[in-house]
């Protein structure tokens, strides 16, 4: 991409919006690269903030704020258009940039469509370029936010409006009444529904299907200290449950059961617009990085221990049920998902606790899956579960709290050779 001079008035009042400077983050895992780009870059035109580990830039993104990030692609904790597409979910308002090694258009086509990434530079990097991109990227954040204040003043002179109509129409107040409250009503019903079955209504799917089903659970370890600890007055259970189903959610998961301490999601049930695989393990490292700041705020450790494992052809059923009662004929109806590997991930998650920290036990099954191999991921070998015994090749993604000792000693407690 070629970025073109933005207008300097813009520019201009970018460094009077609120009182503060533009603040730029720039993420690259090789530190000489950083230093030079920030002698490379305009101190005091920008606020710039450059981190090397793009986990921990995700931890502070809320902290941070800035209005452009900057990312290397090629980097050990993860892919550069993985970090900026958990960015792009986190700070949605943000404007994303790339540095890469060398042009692949599919590359800048996947990072357009996955993370919606605003320029793409080649290294080696003509600096002057980047400059102007970035200049360029701040100019786009403040239009948007012009654009959205003019959205809110229309929005107000709309309902403005509207008022005035229903107090002329009182009987088309009431029709709309009614077609908002059975709008409402469908709506409601939709967050109560499994989305699968709604999907098979639509598309008249005829059971049985089989399908595989990516599976995502996670189980608090040591949950005795988080009892009895609330945070404006919600459990830190709760909390937890909360986060974990939102990062299903923002991945195109969904959050099947949770119990207790613990819960499961799975991916790819119904039309998945992304590899399930790449989704599900998303969503466990937004899952991880969010326990992070609950740890930080609610000054209480929290640790989970996770599985990823897949579920392949399981049979997925409607199970009905006609039954006459004293307010009539009732039929109930549900899908059930018949699998034994679906136990197999909750054992896997509990193999996790055995070690400090929150740690992701995967399957083979699942890794062969994902696009390409997870750079922390470490194999673990060949783990026999029990009742009914079960022979299956694991790997982790352990936490920094796992030291090198104390996993070769979980490999040799509870593994076979890789």
């Amino acid at each position: 991409m070629n970025p073109q001079q933005p207008s300097g008035k813009v520019i201009s009042e970018s460094k009077e919006k609120g009182g503060q400077k533009p603040k730029i983050l720039y993420v690259d895992d090789d530190p000489l690269v950083v230093v030079t780009f920030q002698d490379n870059m305009p101190a005091d035109k920008w606020d710039i903030v450059c981190l090397q580990n793009p986990i921990e830039a995700l931890d502070q993104l809320e902290t941070i704020k800035p209005w452009v990030i900057i990312s290397d692609q090629k980097m050990a904790q993860m892919k550069g258009i993985q970090f900026l597409n958990m960015a792009r979910k986190m700070m949605p308002q943000c404007i994303r940039m790339m540095l890469t090694a060398q042009f692949d258009q599919e590359l800048a086509l996947q990072s357009i469509r996955e993370a919606q990434i605003f320029d793409y530079f080649i290294k080696p990097v003509d600096y002057e370029a980047v400059e102007l991109g970035i200049e360029r990227a701040v100019e786009t954040y403040l239009l948007r936010g012009s654009n959205e204040e003019l959205v809110s003043s229309l929005r107000l002179k709309t309902q403005e409006l509207e008022k005035k109509n229903y107090e002329l129409l009182e009987k088309t107040v009431q029709l709309e009444q009614m077609r908002v409250l059975e709008s409402d009503l469908r709506s409601e019903l939709e967050t109560w529904v499994n989305p699968f079955i709604l999907w098979s209504i639509k598309e008249k799917v005829k059971f049985p299907v089989e399908k595989d089903v990516v599976g995502l659970c996670f189980d608090i370890c040591n949950s005795s200290k988080i009892h009895g600890v609330f945070i404006e007055g919600a459990s830190l259970r709760k909390i937890i449950l909360h986060h974990f189903t939102e990062a299903v959610l923002q991945n195109e998961g969904w959050r099947e059961t949770h119990q207790g301490d613990s819960a499961y999601g799975h991916f790819g049930v119904f039309n998945p617009t992304q590899n399930p695989y790449e989704a599900a393990l998303a969503a466990a490292r937004q899952f991880r990085v969010m326990l992070r700041n609950v740890s930080k705020t609610s000054n209480v450790p929290v640790e989970c221990g996770m599985g990823l494992h897949v579920a392949p052809k399981s049979l997925l059923d409607v199970h009905t049920v006609t039954t006459d009662t004293p307010r009539g004929i009732v039929v109930q109806k549900s899908v059930d998902t018949t699998s034994a590997q679906v136990d197999i991930l909750h054992r896997m998650e509990k193999l996790a606790h055995h070690l400090p920290g929150s740690n992701m036990i995967l399957s083979f099954q699942f890794v062969e899956k994902l696009d390409s191999e997870p750079k922390d991921l470490i194999p673990l070998g060949w783990h026999t579960f029990e009742k009914p015994a079960e022979r299956v090749q694991l790997l982790i993604i352990k936490s920094d709290l796992v030291t090198a000792e104390q996993l070769e000693e979980f490999k040799k407690q509870y593994f076979e050779g890789v």
